[in-house]
């Protein structure tokens, strides 16, 4: 059915490409609203994976539904990555205005302190292998629970519950023997 799909928008039948997004673009949306900031956000980085999608159909070989997956991923992978590196810059800002509040109760050694803890932890997890550092970010940041996380990666919670103890594990002893 997917095959069929995909060869039809292919050429070009707009129904055909409609009825892909409609049985895609759910899960797809989750993978990518757990690596976003916003809704908004992750509703952008969706619309463009589908319009690479639709202009990749020409090169693209179906050959079951999880590597369809994993292809709309690698898609939606790129987009946020560079949504990363245009808003960088703003994240940054956020982050301090995060400590505002408690800077008017803090000295401004404490919240300077807190500020370099925070910027220390992001940097010891961003030194994590990159499955580490996802299941951690899906965890910690977007909040999600292992079964969400689950249905995301195509992994067992099982799986991603060892990955996580074993990825703490490794975080406390950056943080225990790494330099500051």
């Amino acid at each position: 059915m997917l095959e069929d799909l995909i060869g039809e928008a292919a050429k070009g039948n707009p129904d055909s490409f409609e009825a892909l997004y409609e049985r895609l673009s759910a899960k797809t949306f989750l993978f990518i609203r757990a690596r976003t900031r916003t809704r908004e956000d992750a509703l952008d980085v969706l619309q463009e994976t589908f319009v690479e999608f639709w202009k990749s159909l020409g090169r693209f070989h179906f050959v079951s539904e999880p590597a369809l997956y994993a292809f709309l991923y690698t898609l939606a992978s790129r987009r946020i990555s560079r949504q990363y590196r245009k808003r960088f810059w703003q994240m940054e800002q956020q982050r301090e205005e995060q400590f505002d509040d408690v800077e008017d109760i803090l000295t401004d050694e404490d919240a300077e302190e807190m500020r370099a803890d925070a910027r220390y932890m992001l940097l010891k997890l961003t030194s994590l292998p990159k499955q580490d550092e996802e299941v951690l970010r899906l965890r910690y940041i977007a909040g999600l629970p292992f079964r969400d996380i689950a249905a995301l990666t195509g992994e067992s919670e099982n799986t991603l519950k060892v990955r996580h103890h074993r990825a703490l594990l490794k975080l406390r002893e950056l943080y225990r023997y790494g330099t500051r």
